[in-house]
């Protein structure tokens, strides 16, 4: 198996890819992603200002990120390991990682800077901080969060970066995917025992890992290794016991807040293995369910929008509270938010994010069919 494995990571477009059916599992995991996400920030800022907790630790709703990792690097692999080498190929991927991640978070990041005009919260969005979230640069502000101005971009900062190492690896064909894993890896090792200057202190952050372990499953799924459907629910059963175990721990993977336990092995591990229970099934017996698929393909809407829903919805949560008590009031909040987010989210993606994305994609070299929905690449 390690043979193989390094077999596949020094020749990886030599490794015959199976029947490139499309994978649905992957967009309901995308969408799995984007709520529990969503649901985290919500029930966190209802607690916030002053209502109950509805969910015991809440936080751990964000996983859904280290999720949205795992498959980032699956989907990479999967979607372009047979073009490593290729003559432009590197610079076509960026192309279509830009067109797809940039528009609209510049636009939710837009709207969020317009919003803290109107408060009156000019420092928010001086020129200099605003420049660096658009650019994708980490920094560090007063209080030494590495956050840019629309704070949930954060996720973006680590993923372009890995688009640009991805990118960097497909400019050679036998040693590119090396390249790439060790890249990512020799990147986490060195920030763990060099105190590195910013942004490298940024981009060495151990969560990157969780790339790599989606590049791994990528290269699975190419080798052909399925699980039977025994050993799909065992391992995410597997899965579900760790973040459950990790969370009455205390695991809590919010900033400012010392984590006693790395989160890649927290969060990510499981996330890995929930992907691997999904994906690698051998007689994947999920039929296609449409409504899934849409939250899948709407995700990367729903994960940008969400907070100014959030923001823009607040002054209701008193209302509700006043209307129906505790914790009814909140519930009503919480069922009218995940109403609004979901509408928004799914509008935006069907009347700006599919349109815009199929406009810019044009006079983009055409590649083989899709092995994903429509939507499906994987950003946030």
């Amino acid at each position: 198996m390690a043979n193989d494995f390094t077999a596949a990571l020094s020749h990886p477009q030599s490794v015959a890819p199976p029947h490139r059916a499309r994978l649905d599992g992957v967009q309901y995991l995308r969408g799995l992603a984007a709520v529990t996400v969503a649901m985290s920030h919500l029930v966190g800022d209802i607690a916030y200002h002053g209502g109950p907790e509805l969910i015991p630790r809440y936080y751990v709703g964000a996983a859904g990120v280290d999720l949205f990792f795992v498959i980032s690097g699956f989907v990479m692999i999967h979607t372009a390991a047979d073009r490593f080498g290729t003559p432009g190929a590197a610079a076509d991927f960026l192309r279509r990682r830009i067109v797809r991640v940039i528009p609209l978070y510049w636009l939710a990041t837009f709207a969020y800077c317009l919003i803290q005009v109107v408060q009156g919260k000019w420092d928010v969005v001086r020129p200099d901080l605003v420049a660096n979230s658009l650019v994708f640069w980490p920094y560090s502000d007063a209080n030494g969060l590495r956050l840019p101005v629309y704070s949930i971009g954060w996720t973006l900062n680590f993923e372009m970066m890995f688009y640009a190492v991805f990118a960097l690896g497909m400019s050679f064909r036998r040693s590119g995917l090396v390249l790439v894993v060790g890249g990512l890896i020799g990147l986490v090792v060195l920030g763990t025992i060099v105190d590195l200057p910013q942004p490298l202190r940024f981009w060495s952050a151990p969560i990157l890992l969780e790339f790599v372990m989606g590049i791994g499953l990528g290269l699975a799924y190419r080798r052909g290794l399925r699980l039977t459907r025994v050993q799909a629910v065992a391992t995410v059963l597997i899965a579900a016991a760790m973040i459950v175990g990790e969370t009455l721990a205390g695991f809590n993977a919010v900033p400012n807040v010392p984590e006693h336990f790395p989160r890649w092995i927290a969060w990510g591990a499981p996330c890995a293995l929930v992907f691997a229970g999904t994906v690698l099934r051998a007689d994947p017996s999920l039929a296609p369910r449409p409504w899934l698929l849409r939250l899948g393909a709407s995700s990367y809407a729903i994960y940008l929008v969400h907070p100014l829903v959030l923001i823009a919805m607040r002054p209701l949560l008193p209302r509700c509270a006043a209307l129906m008590g505790e914790p009814l009031g909140s519930l009503l909040y919480v069922l009218l938010a995940v109403m609004m987010v979901g509408t928004i989210a799914m509008a935006l993606h069907a009347g700006f994010e599919r349109p815009l994305m199929h406009r810019l994609s044009t006079g983009l070299p055409r590649r083989g069919r899709p092995v994903l929905a429509p939507g499906s690449v994987v950003s946030g």
